[in-house]
């Protein structure tokens, strides 16, 4: 069978809510996430770069480390990593094989098949369980309580970046309702590191991890790193600290995964050397992340707070305005992000991601044009776009985007 194939078929099922099909599937699969070291993240942006940081210095402390992030710019069995290394096609088909008889076994006996997701995190914990893994970085998809990640009875460590209002149909229409449901991740007895949240988020989480009996930590830093090309270094407990991802938000997750690091040492989880722990950090580089290749930047920054940082980040780097390619998913907010992004603009090409949930180009264009942007060509046709582009570009906005430009401008 081909793994692929099968979720592309799957898919058709479409998405339906609750964690019953995927606990079921799991129960007959013996439970692997609860025989997994789990470090759990979720928030609204940040947990890629988060996710790859914590993996990489794991790593680099000799740990055999699994991660998996959804979806992935470098393709579908990157969603799938240990050790850097992404899951073979042979082995993904192999624990394919092995789900799909457990959910036919499931669907003769009245239960529902479950959904692509859900078969996506279970082929996953199968996996780092037979992989016997020392950590299990685990991301979540959207939210928190119900998110088919969350299905373990203990995880040793939850890490929430910086929430924002996103996704709203489904996690609630107030910081405070988004923060309950990302709050889910948050197990009984265990340790939460947070970035600093509004008022209103960390109160939530505080409450929540009381009732848990867990402890918090909150983690901030308003240091102003200088940029010394390519690296941004900046300074945190007396250390120095390189790195190739660049801006403050970048900075402050880099600060987290320190401390979230320093946790599991302190807990006996984890041992390395501070040498180790900033040459990890130095090294890691994290693609369609401000991405910069030839005269081309790459980022997914596709909703309000992820544009935002992502003019701070070019007013930190290179201010000059810029040719932009810019598409993205019809249920994300970014009137605010795009007019920060707007003094970076020299006009805007506009397309399509990838996806069912694409916002359709023509209302792309009403958006800004109705915020005074000059838009220079709408189009569906990738290559089209590049050629309008020209040899100089920023290519922004949804992930899905990202990942079928970047292959035609990275050989």
């Amino acid at each position: 069978m081909n793994f692929e194939l099968w979720m592309k078929e799957v898919r058709n099922l479409g998405w339906k809510p609750g964690l019953s099909r995927i606990k079921s599937l799991l129960n007959r699969l013996d439970n692997p996430q609860n025989k997994l070291d789990i470090i759990h993240i979720t928030g609204t942006n940040g947990k890629g770069s988060t996710a790859t940081l914590l993996h990489n210095i794991l790593v680099k402390g000799n740990y055999k480390v699994g991660q998996f992030s959804s979806p992935s710019i470098l393709g579908f069995h990157h969603m799938y990593l240990i050790n850097h290394m992404p899951i073979t096609e042979e082995r993904l088909n192999e624990i394919g094989k092995t789900l799909k008889l457990v959910i036919e076994n499931m669907i003769e006996e009245g239960e529902e098949h479950p959904t692509e997701y859900e078969i996506l995190a279970a082929a996953m914990y199968q996996y780092f369980f037979e992989e016997h893994v020392d950590f299990a970085v685990v991301e979540v998809a959207m939210g928190g309580e119900k998110d088919c990640t969350n299905v373990m009875d203990y995880s040793i460590q939850s890490i929430i970046t910086p929430i924002s209002m996103d996704h709203t149909d489904f996690l609630g229409d107030t910081l405070a309702k988004i923060a309950i449901e990302k709050s889910g991740v948050i197990k009984n007895n265990s340790v939460l590191i947070s970035h600093k949240q509004e008022d209103e988020v960390i109160q939530v989480l505080k409450n929540v991890c009381e009732q848990k009996q867990t402890v918090i930590r909150i983690i901030d830093t308003d240091e102003t790193p200088n940029y010394r090309n390519p690296y941004q270094v900046f300074h945190y407990k007396g250390l120095e600290i390189q790195s190739k991802l660049l801006g403050k938000h970048q900075m402050k997750n880099i600060c987290v995964v320190i401390e979230a690091v320093h946790d599991l040492m302190t807990r006996g989880y984890a041992s390395m050397t501070t040498e180790a722990l900033l040459e990890a950090i130095k090294e890691t580089t994290f693609e369609g992340r401000f991405e910069q290749y030839e005269n081309y930047i790459l980022d997914g920054a596709h909703n309000n707070e992820s544009l935002k940082a992502l003019a701070e980040t070019l007013k930190f780097v290179d201010s000059k305005k810029r040719k932009v390619i810019l598409g993205v998913l019809g249920d994300k907010d970014i009137n605010e992000g795009l007019i920060a992004l707007k003094p970076f603009v020299e006009s805007f090409i506009l397309t399509e991601p990838n996806s069912p949930r694409k916002l359709d180009v023509k209302l792309l264009k009403e958006k800004v044009e109705q915020l005074g942007i000059d838009v220079s060509l709408c189009t569906t046709n990738y290559e089209e776009a590049l050629k309008a582009a020209g040899t100089s570009a920023l290519i922004c906005g949804s992930f899905y985007l990202i990942q079928e430009l970047r292959p035609k401008l990275i050989q």
